[in-house]
């Protein structure tokens, strides 16, 4: 039967400049460095070999082994610059077993970005492309029972633009965001950052291909099963599958013809696949067991999902490209995110990061993540996550602008290398559930700026690989797919109707402005936008040293290096009405990032089902920035916009849409409340709002009867709030919907009566009076008010030190950033995973509260 022997693990490495290694002892020495014989070796030119490990990263070597400071602290990543310039040779010994059959091959899941590899010092392939796999036939070359050496030389990385160039210029499909990027500095990572195997078979299974007919009842489905075989002595294929319990719900055998076989496994009642929020991610085992005349010669298992995913015209739009996502025939709005690499050295595998990040993916609700194409084509343990989780992925190919040119090249040796590239990756990813489409790439456009289209020879080849690739499968050129690029209150007045599929703004427009542009925006599918905010205090302590982190603005060479577009001091300032410490400067732009991206959110979930979603930019990053646009810091610590985007998320929600967080003295304060109901069953309730100040007291308030459809949003009235009895200036403005008589579904904002959010700043002190108990593995934390004053975005976090990976599992609040009127109590449950008991302890603050920590009651135990 055919089997796999691991070489991940412990290697060693060399560096050298340019081809110097030849010179060196390097392929001619046995594992212990001793020369054979050969011309002679060149003084000087062996250097010894250090620690190395597969998968992974040169970068992250070098760090681990002390030959650079660590990249992610100040500007230490300047010190590591050196690494991708030179050529690296990677080494390992391993042993032959002590019987082979009759074929073995040497497979090597990512070379970054290529390189030659020899065995036992003879070259035996050479290489060019970090997502391609290395496929090398070892017949005759493996002795049984023996020791041999496999090296590999490792290219320098190749010249690619950083951000700001021209796209021609970019001629290899290669992640190019560690070129420097305007949320990573220049972290070229090269080396073995895939798996490395042998793979040893009389016969196997290889390019399985899996498809999934859904009759239109959800009564019936087939489950197709495509394989293609290598060797000898294969005499049929057998499919079995079994349902999420195991048990056995369909079968079938085939023959083999030629090198080929193909089964249908029929499948009544199946249990479906669902996007999180609607239904159960439920995942079938697809067994292919692969058999000769007397024995079992191969046999893989995939986690397939039974579903249909499709996408229809928005709003009617026959004009413009399908983005309404439709699951089993279930039109559903797009609650997205942006996705980047979780670190700037990709190829190191981070299990823990990665289930973390996507666990706080899924408890937001959220039902699709874009796949940058700046970035990777997607991992497939993320893969795998996203399928347990039920997450849909927008996948591009690995193109990107470049704001000079936006353009790819188009000159055959290009679009050959690039149609080679998308038949070696579609394949790898074409099976998992929670893949929905492929994108030919980012921000890709024509030389005037209108977004590219299958026009363009590169795109229209990629196109034409996915179609034969992955049959069935969602296609769209670019993000944006036009036909006007931005998202802005002048797109919009020169011509409503063209803002398909738009990005942007990326900025907080204004306590006024945002609130426009929200209101006037007509895109069918708002596909990537963000708002800037400063990183967590607890995650900027650690990575940036005293002083360097007090000034937090771009004049220091530090913070400059740490995100320098997105850092908007000034900005924040005057939004709060002058010069802030730095704990009042991380709050309040954090507000500003929390209340601009739930603002922007509500203007397009508002207007279901004339647009289709909305992904906002972005939820992680790859560097630990001191400012940027992402929701969840680097250490995986949810910033307040992360939870914002979770509350705009739930499957009922109430939203309040109002002309600017800042009254500038008014009145009076026009509210119309709307509610979006994504759930299978209609609502029927009140809906009411009211504006209240800050030790409770209703200044005005209005409600009335409201029904709504299932899988639908309904404006409610909208009233005219006289404010002008108030006495303080900051008021909060709160919707909420009673069905039934269960507990409202309630959405607070904060309003300034002044020109701006200074009243933030000298708010009472509120008290809180905390509590919590055992629930299973969880604790549920009340929150109380004491006293007269209301909590101002009270948040509940983690209280252990941040980094990776020493702190192990998390703290997953349900709710941060509330605020709580006097009298009030809120019960927020906590769940925990990875976290041994005797280390969780909660960190509870609020503008007005001093922070507090909670060591929570024993509990049973952990997720």
């Amino acid at each position: 039967m055919r089997r796999t022997v691991s070489l991940d693990g412990d290697w060693e490495r060399r560096d050298f400049l340019d081809e110097a290694w030849r010179w060196s002892d390097a392929l001619r020495g046995t594992l212990d460095g001793a020369s054979s014989e050969g011309p002679p070796v060149q003084a000087g030119m062996s250097a010894g070999w250090r620690p190395a490990r597969v998968p992974g990263s040169l970068l992250d070597d070098a760090w681990r082994t002390g030959e650079i400071p660590n990249p992610y602290l100040d500007r230490d990543s300047l010190a590591a610059e050196w690494i991708p310039q030179r050529t690296w040779l990677y080494r390992r010994a391993f042993d032959a077993p002590e019987s082979l059959p009759a074929h073995a091959s040497l497979r090597m899941e990512g070379i970054d970005p290529g390189g030659i590899v020899f065995l036992d010092g003879q070259e035996i392939a050479r290489h060019e492309g970090m997502f391609e796999p290395l496929e090398v036939d070892l017949r005759g070359r493996l002795r049984p029972g023996e020791r041999h050496t496999l090296i590999v030389a490792v290219d320098p990385a190749p010249w690619m633009p950083s951000q700001v160039s021209r796209t021609d210029l970019a001629r290899l499909p290669r992640s190019r965001m560690g070129y420097g990027w305007d949320f990573c500095p220049r972290m070229i990572t090269t080396g073995l950052w895939g798996s490395v195997a042998l793979e040893l078979y009389d016969a196997r299974l290889r390019d399985p291909r899996i498809g999934v007919d859904l009759a239109a009842d959800h009564l019936r489905a087939t489950v197709e099963v495509a394989v293609t075989v290598d060797g000898q002595g294969a005499e049929t294929v057998t499919a079995l599958l079994r349902d999420p319990d195991g048990q056995l719900v369909g079968q079938e055998r085939v023959a083999v013809v030629g090198r080929r076989a193909q089964a249908w496994v029929p499948v009544e009642r199946p249990r479906l696949w669902w996007p999180r929020g609607s239904g159960d991610a439920a995942l079938h085992e697809l067994e292919i067991v692969l058999e000769g005349a007397d024995r079992i010669l191969d046999r893989r298992t995939h986690r397939i999902g039974i579903r249909s995913v499709a996408f229809e015209p928005t709003g009617g739009r026959g004009d413009a490209l399908p983005y309404t996502l439709v699951v089993n025939g279930r039109p559903t709005w797009i609650r997205g995110w942006n996705w980047v690499p979780m670190d700037a050295a990709f190829g190191v595998p981070r299990p823990h990061r990665l289930r973390h990040l996507v666990e706080l993916l899924r408890r937001a609700n959220v039902n699709l993540l874009r796949v940058w194409g700046g970035g990777l084509l997607e991992s497939e343990a993320f893969y795998d996550a996203c399928d347990a989780a039920g997450i849909l992925v927008w996948q591009e190919f690995a193109q990107s602008s470049s704001g000079v040119s936006n353009t790819p090249a188009d000159d055959p040796a290009f679009v050959e290398r690039m149609r080679r590239y998308a038949e070696a990756v579609v394949p790898l990813r074409r099976n998992h559930p929670s893949l929905a489409l492929w994108c030919g790439g980012n921000e890709l456009a024509w030389p005037d700026g209108r977004p590219l289209d299958d026009r363009h020879p590169v795109l229209a080849t990629l196109r034409a690989v996915v179609e034969r690739e992955d049959p069935g499968r969602a296609w769209l050129p670019s993000s944006p797919s036009g036909p006007r690029f931005d998202n802005s209150l002048t797109a919009i007045a020169e011509d409503p109707s063209a803002l398909h599929d738009v990005h942007g703004p990326w900025e907080h427009q204004g306590l006024a402005e945002q609130h426009a542009l929200a209101d006037a925006t007509t895109s069918l599918l708002h596909s990537e936008f963000g708002v800037e905010g400063m990183t967590n205090l607890a995650t900027l302590r650690t990575t940036v040293s005293d002083p360097r982190r007090w000034t937090a603005d771009r004049s220091d060479p530090v913070m400059a290096h740490r995100g320098a577009w997105w850092n908007n001091k000034p900005f924040v300032e005057r939004a709060f009405g002058g010069a802030m410490r730095l704990e009042e400067l991380e709050r309040a732009s954090q507000h500003l990032q929390a209340d601009g991206l739930r603002t922007l959110i509500d203007g397009d979930r508002r207007r279901w089902p004339r647009n289709a979603g909305t992904l906002p930019w972005v939820f992680n990053e790859p560097f630990p920035n001191a400012w940027s646009n992402a929701a969840v810091d680097f250490f995986g610590v949810p910033k307040a916009a992360y939870h914002a985007v979770a509350e705009a998320y739930a499957p009922i929600v109430v939203g309040l849409a109002f002309a600017s967080q800042a009254l500038n003295g008014a009145a009076e304060l026009t509210v119309t409340p709307w509610v979006a109901n994504d759930t299978d069953a209609p609502l029927s309730g009140t809906l009411s709002i009211r504006v209240v100040d800050l030790t409770g007291r209703c200044l005005d308030q209005a409600s009335g009867p409201l029904q709504v459809d299932a899988n639908a949003v309904v404006d409610g009235s909208t009233a005219a709030l006289s404010v002008a009895s108030a006495d303080e200036d900051l008021l909060v403005l709160e919707g909420a919907l009673t069905v039934d008589g269960r507990e409202p579904i309630v959405t607070r904002r904060l309003l300034s009566r002044t020109a701006d959010l200074e009243p933030m700043r000298r708010l009472p002190p509120a008290e809180l009076a905390l509590s919590s108990a055992a629930d299973g593995h969880a604790t549920v934390l009340a929150v109380s008010v004491n006293g007269s004053a209301a909590a101002v975005e009270v948040r509940i976090a983690d209280a252990r030190p941040v980094g990776w990976p020493e702190r192990s599992g998390a703290a997953y609040p349900a709710a941060s950033g509330f605020t709580l009127l006097p009298g009030e109590q809120r019960r927020v449950r906590v769940d925990w995973i990875d976290v041994p008991p005797d280390e969780r302890r909660l960190r509870i603050d609020a503008w007005n509260v001093a922070a507090q920590e909670v060591t929570p009651p024993p509990s049973t135990g952990g997720t």
